[in-house]
C-alpha cells in the first residue's frame, strides 16, 4: 500500500509525484523498481533505517519510513523492514491519522506472517481493519478486511478445518463482507480482484488443495505425462477453461453463489464447481490487472488459475488425457506466474509460485 501524505509542495512529494506519477505508483507497480526507490528513499535517512532528517514535517517523515519499508520488504529484506513499518505506524496513530495507520497496520500484519509472527499479524490485521472503519475510507475498509480474513485464514482457521471454528467461519464472513463493500462501491466489477481477490480464491480452493495433496502423495498415481507435450497443447487447454469459466447472462457467479461453494467443499461435483467458480474469478480479474499493466496482480492472476488447472487435473486424473492437457496448462499458467513475480520485484512474494511450481514438477 502506497502512502499519499504530503501536500505535494515539499521536495519529497514534488520527487514523488515525478517519479511515481501521483497515485499511479509506475515505478513500483508498473516497473518493479524497488531498488532504485530505496535508494532515493535512503537520501532522506540520517540513520538507514531509523532516524529520518527532522528538517522534514513529521508527516513526511512517517511516509518516508513507510516507503523505505516497504521496499526493503519487496527487496527480501525483512527482517529490516520490521523497525521502519513500526515508527512509521507509531508516528502516524500520535497524529491520529487514521487512514494512513490503517495503511502500516496491514503492511506490518502482512510482514510478520511472512516472517512466521502469526499472533502478531493477526493482532495487526485487527487493528488495520479498527483504523480503516475510523477514517471511513470506503477502499480501506474493504481492503483490510481481506487482510485480517487471510491472516485468519493462513493462521489455520480456513475452510475445511472444525465446524466449531470461530476463526474459520470469521474469516469467510470477512470477505463476503468485503465483496459485498466491492460491490457496492463499483458495481461494474462486484468480485474481489486484484490481492484481494487471490486471497479469496486461495480461500475457496483449500478444500480443492487439500484432495489434491492427498492425491499427489499417492505416488504412484502421478507421472510425468506432460514432459513431451507441445506447448501449443497448453495454450489449448488453458483458452478451453477459461472459456468455459466466462460468465453469460444468470450464469455469472454472484456472492451467494460465491459462499455456498465455499461452504459446501466435500463432494468431487462440488469440488469441480469450485474450480470453475475460481477460474471464473482469476479470468475477469486478469482483464483487469493486465489492463492496467499492475506487474504483482498479473502474476497473481495467473498463479490462481495456475493452481487451479492443477488441482483440476489431479482431481481428473483417471482420464489421462485430460490430465495431461491440463498439467500442460498448468505448468503454462504457473510458469507464467512465477516469471510475473520476479519481474515484479517483489521477493517476498516468489515463494508462493516457486512452492506451486515444485508441487507440479
Amino acid at each position: 500500500y502506497e502512502i499519499k501524505e504530503c501536500d505535494w509542495s515539499s521536495d519529497v512529494c514534488s520527487s514523488d509525484l515525478r517519479i511515481l506519477r501521483g497515485k499511479e505508483y509506475y515505478s513500483a507497480k508498473k516497473l518493479g523498481a524497488f531498488g532504485s526507490e530505496l535508494g532515493a528513499v535512503a537520501c532522506f535517512f540520517e540513520t538507514p533505517w531509523s532516524r529520518v532528517s527532522p528538517a522534514l514535517t513529521k508527516g513526511d517523515q512517517a511516509w518516508l519510513l513507510n516507503e523505505a519499508a516497504t521496499r526493503l520488504r519487496a527487496l527480501g529484506r525483512l527482517t529490516e523492514a520490521l523497525e521502519p513499518m513500526r515508527a512509521g505506524l507509531e508516528m502516524y496513530l500520535k497524529q491520529e491519522h487514521w487512514e494512513f495507520g490503517s495503511r502500516l497496520a496491514g503492511n506490518l500484519s502482512e510482514l510478520e506472517l511472512t516472517l512466521g509472527d502469526v499472533a502478531g499479524a493477526v493482532r495487526d490485521a485487527e487493528l488495520s481493519m479498527t483504523y480503516a472503519d475510523r477514517s471511513g475510507d470506503a477502499f480501506l475498509r474493504m481492503a483490510f478486511r481481506t487482510t485480517l480474513a487471510d491472516v485468519l485464514h493462513q493462521a489455520g482457521s480456513g475452510l475445511g478445518f472444525p465446524s466449531g471454528s470461530a476463526f474459520g467461519s470469521r474469516s469467510l464472513e470477512l470477505f463476503r463482507e468485503a465483496e459485498q463493500m466491492q460491490a457496492e462501491s463499483q458495481p461494474e466489477h462486484p468480485l474481489l480482484y486484484s490481492l484481494w481477490g487471490f486471497r479469496y480464491c486461495d480461500l475457496l480452493m483449500v478444500e480443492t488443495e487439500r484432495t489434491a495433496w492427498q492425491a499427489t502423495l499417492d505416488c504412484s498415481r502421478l507421472l510425468p505425462l506432460w514432459a513431451s507435450q507441445p506447448a501449443a497443447n497448453a495454450v489449448g487447454a488453458m483458452t478451453k477453461l477459461r472459456l468455459a469459466a466466462e460468465p453469460t447472462g444468470d450464469e455469472a457467479l454472484s456472492q451467494s453463489d460465491a459462499s455456498g461453494l465455499a461452504t459446501e467443499s466435500g463432494s468431487g461435483l462440488q469440488q469441480s464447481k469450485t474450480l470453475h467458480a475460481v477460474i471464473q474469478r482469476a479470468t475477469q480479474a486478469l482483464k483487469i490487472s493486465a489492463r492496467n499493466n499492475w506487474l504483482l496482480d498479473i502474476a497473481l492472476d495467473h498463479l490462481t488459475l495456475g493452481r487451479a488447472a492443477m488441482h483440476a487435473a489431479i482431481l481428473n486424473s483417471a482420464d489421462i488425457s485430460i490430465l495431461k492437457l491440463q498439467l500442460e496448462a498448468a505448468r503454462s499458467e504457473i510458469d507464467q506466474a512465477v516469471s510475473g513475480l520476479r519481474r515484479s520485484g517483489q521477493q517476498h512474494e516468489l515463494p508462493r509460485g516457486l512452492l506451486t511450481r515444485a508441487w507440479l514438477l
